[in-house]
């Protein structure tokens, strides 16, 4: 299955939501400067909304629900942005640090931030309030993160390619931290296991946490994009600026369009 989002420009960031019993969409961002809206399941645009913020949009959230995002502009606060009607509301005023990387928990309670010359920081999700646990100290500028499925444990991967865990319910307390010589694309936890899926420009890794060891890897689609598990564990969402599109790969060969 390729799923086209009809973007005339490289896609930004998506994000997908797979509530329980519904099926799944995904948000995605565009420097062409249109929000798209769509089933993951069958492939097909549900909605397409122009983006009206001054600054082009880099990262979406989805929030619990499914019918409003909110899009972070790299300079400044975020957008609230009604999936169902396209209006939008501004959450805050003037210019903020440049945003490096942001995600969230599958609950979509707590979200992770990090800002050009800041730190790593937690906040609860959608009312981005600090959350109380002490901010990472970066070990570069941030390119990706992710939560686990359980959200017990945060990943962050650096411009330098160096990947880094987190044990969120002991304060952050480092579990792990990994050179993958990678350019750093995306992160993403497979439900039920420790294997995380690290995107690169060119090759995407399966590393599991518990052996330290990469269990398999091929070669990447795209570049500057967007990786996520399928919720049925055996594919994932991949893509990127190359492509301009999202595939489906099956993580055990890296075949595409599965």
């Amino acid at each position: 299955l390729l799923l086209q989002l009809g973007h005339t420009a490289p896609v930004a960031d998506a994000d997908l939501y797979a509530p329980r019993g519904k099926d799944p969409i995904v948000v995605s961002v565009a420097e062409d400067d249109l929000i798209k809206v769509w089933d993951a399941e069958r492939g097909t645009l549900t909605a397409t909304w122009p983006w009206k913020g001054e600054r082009q949009p880099k990262r979406v959230l989805i929030a619990p629900g499914g019918n409003v995002a909110l899009i972070f502009p790299r300079w400044s606060p975020p957008w609230r942005v009604d999936l169902q009607t396209g209006e939008h509301e501004l959450l805050g005023s003037g210019r903020a640090p440049e945003l490096e990387a942001l995600c969230h928990t599958r609950d979509r309670k707590l979200v992770a931030v990090s800002r050009s010359g800041e730190q790593v920081q937690l906040f609860t999700f959608p009312g981005m309030e600090p959350r109380g646990a002490p901010p990472v100290k970066k070990t570069g500028g941030m390119a990706e993160c992710a939560f686990s499925h359980d959200g017990r444990v945060l990943a962050l991967g650096d411009k330098g390619g160096r990947v880094s865990w987190y044990d969120v319910r002991k304060n952050l307390e480092p579990l792990d931290l990994r050179d993958m010589d990678l350019a750093m694309d995306g992160l993403a936890h497979k439900r039920g296991t420790q294997t995380w899926a690290i995107k690169g420009r060119k090759d995407t890794v399966l590393w599991d946490l518990t052996t330290r060891k990469s269990t398999t890897s091929w070669r990447s689609q795209g570049s500057h994009g967007f990786v996520a598990w399928h919720p049925d564990g055996k594919r994932l969402i991949s893509g990127g600026h190359g492509t301009r599109d999202f595939r489906l790969v099956d993580a055990a060969t890296g075949q595409t369009d599965v």
